[in-house]
């Protein structure tokens, strides 16, 4: 079996790991590291599910080649307190999922977290845009979508 090493940071700390070359980045967090709050599904790279941050923007880790992993910074949602940009993990669960229980949490709170870290102030199409593929019907769709708004409208108060 051929393994390739690389060296990252992940969750602030730098590391290398060794691992086959035909594993992906959600494989590596769950199986080798014991990172499980990150979830997957299909692998096909379209449910939302395992959403991280790669180098501040989210992506969906199942579609990650772990070999491309080299020299990136990547951000779990064990790790997602470490970054102190607005909006921090409590205010998205109290603001955003206080109404919903679901499997999908994780994943919303990475996707709200990256599209901040994108978009100082998202519009309506941003917050879609960043929420498609993750909400399933089961969701409380409006209400999440609202809570993102009023996080957005939060900001906008705090920067005046």
């Amino acid at each position: 079996m051929v393994k390739t090493e690389v060296a990252l940071k992940l969750n602030g700390k730098n590391i290398k790991l060794k691992a086959p070359v035909w594993k992906n980045l959600l494989d590596v967090l769950r199986e080798d590291l014991g990172l499980v709050g990150t979830r997957g599904s299909q692998g096909a790279g379209n449910c939302g599910l395992c959403l991280v941050l790669k180098n501040g923007k989210t992506v969906d880790a199942c579609s990650i080649p772990f070999f491309e992993l080299m020299d990136t910074e990547i951000v779990t949602i064990e790790g997602i307190n470490l970054i102190k940009e607005f909006p921090d993990r409590s205010l998205i669960i109290s603001e955003v999922l206080k109404n919903t229980v679901s499997y999908r949490s994780n994943s919303i709170i990475m996707a709200v977290k990256g599209l901040f870290l994108e978009k100082t102030f998202p519009g309506d199409d941003d917050i879609k845009y960043a929420l498609s593929g993750i909400l399933s019907p089961v969701d409380d769709s409006n209400g999440i979508i609202q809570g993102v708004k009023k996080l957005v409208n939060m900001r906008s108060r705090r920067r005046r």
